[in-house]
């Protein structure tokens, strides 16, 4: 029902949420030393973890994978309806597939509006983009699958190990790796500053980005 839903491929695994770091052990048979350190470092929050999967995830879960994506949320919304549940959740970003990933209420709306029973409001997202994907099958060997909300430079410093880049095997195991993604509707346009900007109609452009431009636009975005 999610991935219909979502109009999403039925190849591409979603993760599956927990709301207390013992519940862990339910879903895969990986309880190593090195692992039980990363969840202790970054659980709750946006770091899924690739993982060897047990029986009890279903297939459909996974995508058709032998592994399967855990994570723990930072949101207590979320960690409430997980609990409440009694079970963990198999869950994807609130979105129609392809489209970028929503950070509020409002954009679930407009996209999940007649597709989906109910909108549990959890109030806006603290980070704003995906969770980080590493791959813990091969201890050691670390793969970042999908960077996001979780910085690559604390994991390796605080893991003591560089991330390694997988191959695109092994990158099918992490959601949102196969098919276009977090794709707005309107024209996105890369600019480096000192570079030729294209001949465009700016009147209802914005920008968001480091530095000002060098040529002027209708309106500016709030800097990040």
């Amino acid at each position: 029902r999610i991935y219909k839903a979502k109009g999403r491929p039925s190849d591409n695994p979603m993760i599956v949420h927990i709301a207390r770091a013992s519940d862990i052990g339910q879903l895969t048979p990986m309880l190593s030393p090195q692992i039980v350190e990363i969840i202790d470092n970054f659980w709750p929050g946006p770091l899924t973890l690739v993982m060897k999967a047990k029986e009890i995830i279903p297939p459909v879960t996974r995508g058709g994978l032998g592994t399967a994506a855990l994570r723990m949320p930072d949101n207590p919304v979320a960690a409430a309806l997980i609990k409440a549940s009694g079970t963990p959740i198999a869950a994807p970003s609130a979105n129609l597939s392809g489209r970028p990933s929503p950070t509020d209420f409002e954009s679930v709306f407009n996209d999940m509006d007649g597709r989906i029973e109910m909108i549990l409001d959890g109030g806006n997202a603290d980070v704003g983009i995906e969770s980080t994907v590493i791959d813990v099958t091969d201890p050691k060997k670390i793969l970042m699958l999908r960077p996001g909300g979780m910085p690559r430079e604390i994991l390796e410093k605080t893991l003591g190990t560089c991330l390694e880049v997988p191959d695109s095997q092994s990158k099918k195991r992490s959601p949102g790796t196969r098919y276009r993604h977090y794709a707005p509707d309107i024209p996105v346009i890369i600019y480096k500053r000192g570079e030729k900007f294209p001949d465009l109609d700016l009147r209802n452009a914005a920008y968001a980005g480091i530095n000002e431009p060098e040529f002027k636009i209708a309106k500016k975005i709030k800097k990040y």
